[in-house]
């Protein structure tokens, strides 16, 4: 029997009007979170094509410096080469910032070449600049080196063997497309024969050439030395260096460097190991999960928050990332100068990584980890885990900026007093004890850190 409202008693009439305005409420909240999602969806896409449309006229800008810097280093060679056949007893200038024009108006041997985004007669060096700045034994400039200016990497290449041009290598001249090619910089530089460490003086010309770590560069230019992995950390680490640097040289800056939200506060606490996204934050969480021991959530984020803000420096060495680091984890000195396995990097405490780098057995380094780990604290004033994180969307978390900001402050960070005590070159780590947090065990382990050592023997 079909039922209409004028068959219903009164109680049942006011309940299906009730019911009727329970759903059309819920159809109308529907309605809007769907025209919410719809409109960020939207202002997304607008983003990206900005970048995008960015990205192209960078390109544009680095292919056309890029081919003027080839134009000057040719004319530079040229000169190079008409040098060295002069007869002997002809002076030939020796190579300086003040040389001679050239005949296309071009400074040799050092030319700084004008960008094409900027006002005619302005300087633009810092996008691309040739500079043969000296000769090797025989008289000849051996190689020459390319530096990227947006990540500050510098890759080494010897001249071909086979012709006069340095530019050989790409097959066929210089590619024609600009969306295969990145902003890179370009300088002749002779490589350092063997056995030097640090600086050479060329035989042929008074030029002094220092190495990629000569402390003559950026600060955020220089990246410490590190050994092979040596723990499960620095396996990660060096993994996520090497796999990100490549996939930066081929499909340009990574979304998730240069995004706000770095590094990603929901992976960290919930990696997907498949997920494409925030690969980085992924791989640290992933790591955080197996491997950190920090008994307290507030200790953990604040630990692989460091490593990733560090880290990012690591994959893209520019002043912007670098100054990203809190001061305190900077590089020092013999981090620059020692080789050291990675984990040394990601102390807290400047004066604790110099003192383990020249004085501690490496090969103690889980004990460490185990007393450390069990006593770190950044001494956050609220028990309540839920206070270091806010929301940034409906799908992301992000740090309380109040907390981020307390552990970016050295003198937050703490660690118990048996840890300086079985080490006491670490004195130097400001000690706070906490009864109720269990003091660690050295030397016990089980069966996972068992494996670790086992498969990372470390020798100092």
């Amino acid at each position: 029997m079909e039922r209409s409202v004028a068959n219903l008693t009164t109680e049942q009439l006011y309940r299906k009007r009730a019911l009727d305005r329970v759903n059309q409420r819920a159809s109308r909240a529907r309605k809007k979170s769907r025209i919410q999602e719809l409109e960020e969806e939207v202002g997304d896409l607008k983003k990206r094509l900005a970048q995008s449309e960015e990205r192209v006229k960078q390109l544009e800008c680095s292919e056309v410096s890029l081919r003027q810097a080839i134009d000057s280093a040719r004319t530079s060679l040229r000169l190079i080469d008409a040098a060295s056949a002069l007869p002997a007893g002809i002076p030939t200038p020796a190579p300086s910032t003040t040389a001679a024009p050239s005949a296309n108006g071009d400074h040799s041997p050092i030319v700084n070449v004008s960008s094409p985004c900027a006002e005619p007669g302005q300087d633009a060096s810092h996008l691309a600049s040739v500079s043969s700045a000296g000769a090797s034994s025989d008289g000849n400039v051996t190689g020459f080196n390319i530096t990227h200016e947006g990540t500050g990497f510098t890759i080494d290449l010897p001249f071909s063997t086979g012709g006069e041009s340095p530019f050989n290598f790409w097959p066929g001249g210089f590619p024609s497309d600009p969306s295969s090619m990145s902003g890179f910089s370009l300088s002749l530089d002779p490589f350092p024969p063997e056995g030097d460490a640090s600086t050479w003086v060329s035989q042929t010309a008074d030029i002094q050439i220092t190495d990629a770590n000569s402390p003559t560069r950026p600060i955020w230019e220089r990246l410490p030395l590190h050994v092979n992995a040596t723990c499960r950390l620095d396996e990660v680490i060096l993994d996520l260096i090497r796999t990100t640097r490549q996939r930066e040289q081929h499909t340009g800056p990574i979304p998730e460097l240069t995004g706000p939200s770095f590094p990603s506060i929901k992976s960290l606490l919930n990696p997907e190991q498949e997920s494409t996204n925030n690969s980085i934050s992924n791989a640290i969480g992933q790591h955080g999960r197996i491997t950190m021991r920090l008994p307290r959530i507030t200790e953990k984020v604040a630990a692989m928050y460091l490593i990733c803000t560090y880290l990012r420096w690591l994959i893209s060495p520019n002043k912007q990332n670098y100054e990203a680091i809190p001061e305190f984890l900077r590089p020092v000195e013999s981090q620059l100068t020692i080789p050291h396995p990675v984990w040394i990097d990601v102390m807290v405490w400047p004066e604790a990584r110099q003192s383990i780098i020249t004085t501690m057995d490496w090969t103690e380094f889980y004990d460490l980890r185990e007393l450390s780990n069990a006593s770190l604290s950044v001494n956050w004033p609220h028990d309540d885990p839920a206070s270091i994180f806010t929301a940034r969307s409906k799908s992301e978390l992000g740090l309380n900026p109040q907390f981020e900001q307390h552990i970016r402050q050295v003198s937050n960070w703490t660690w118990g007093s048996n840890v300086s005590a079985r080490y006491p070159f670490l004195n130097c780590v400001p000690v706070k004890d906490d009864p109720s947090r269990p003091s660690g065990n050295a030397g016990v382990m089980d069966d996972s850190e068992r494996a670790e050592r086992e498969r990372f023997k470390v020798t100092r």
